[in-house]
């Protein structure tokens, strides 16, 4: 928590709106980079992604959190540019120099094999969702992941029903573990 936190007011602001959604959805880094407004449904709480959006080729729905919400409610829309995230006006492919810079301001080794990359997002948002409490399938259906070697994952559908309640789950989760954090925090400053 205290990382992710550092990892956020670190970065540019542009990442760390990129890597806040990362958090947040367990999208992959290309799927953030691409994504533009009109995939965004902020009153029905979707992010809906085509197959030709996604790496492993199938089109997903992913819900938005309540703190996601907000944050891309506070997102400016530019008029010249369907993008979600812009750096500078423009869509950006690579945000490694910025990602570093939030890295070295939190204290996180950055880089591949060594602490993090943006793809420990995905680590962290699959893990939260299993400690959450989340079914394996629901949290794989949110993320993109497909097995097809399952029967039951194939005939038991995920709806947008079980997208938003797991995405609550993991939202109260989250909250639990950062009140416990600033609790522990707050008792070492005694």
């Amino acid at each position: 928590v205290e990382q992710l936190d550092a990892l956020l007011r670190g970065s540019p602001k542009h990442v760390s709106l990129i890597a806040a959604t990362g958090y947040h959805t367990g999208m992959r880094l290309g799927e953030i980079l691409n994504l533009t407004w009109p995939k965004v449904n902020l009153k029905e709480r979707f992010i809906t992604l085509e197959a030709e959006d996604t790496k492993e080729g199938m089109p997903k729905r992913v819900p938005i959190s309540e703190e996601l919400h907000n944050l891309l409610k506070s997102t400016p829309r530019p008029i010249h540019d369907q993008h979600v995230i812009l750096y500078k006006g423009a869509p950006l492919s690579d945000i490694r120099t910025g990602l570093e810079k939030g890295c070295e301001a939190a204290g996180i080794e950055y880089g591949r094999y060594k602490d993090f990359t943006f793809h420990s997002l995905r680590h962290t948002f699959k893990t939260d969702s299993r400690r959450a409490g989340i079914a394996d399938h629901v949290s794989e259906a949110i993320m993109g992941h497909s097995d097809g070697n399952s029967m039951s994952k194939r005939y038991d559908e995920v709806t947008d029903q079980d997208r938003l309640e797991a995405i609550a789950k993991l939202e109260a989760f989250r909250a639990s573990v950062r009140q416990c954090v600033s609790f522990e925090v707050k008792e070492e400053l005694k």
